[in-house]
């Protein structure tokens, strides 16, 4: 084995370390609130109806698929902060 060999070797090893360690874990939530809070919004969702998308609708100046739950239009709604 050639040293250049060697320290590509090490570096896709870094890699691969640095990757499982930085990309965090699909479908984990470490705060309850969070698994709660998830809960109610697809137990609310599921009473109005099947999800579809149907139409266009503006969101922050462009259009996007239109949400909607059974018969019930998902409407987004764009908040403006002020900056401090």
């Amino acid at each position: 084995m050639n040293r250049k060999d060697f320290f590509v070797g090490v570096f896709a090893a870094g890699c691969l370390l640095a990757s499982t360690v930085l990309v965090p874990s699909v479908g984990h939530t470490a705060d309850p609130r969070v698994t709660k809070s998830m809960e109610t919004l697809k137990a609310m969702t599921a009473k109005l109806g099947t999800p579809k998308l149907e139409g266009q609708e503006a969101v922050g100046g462009k259009d996007a698929p239109a949400l909607h739950f059974g018969t019930t239009a998902i409407v987004a709604v764009s908040r403006r902060t002020k900056s401090f």
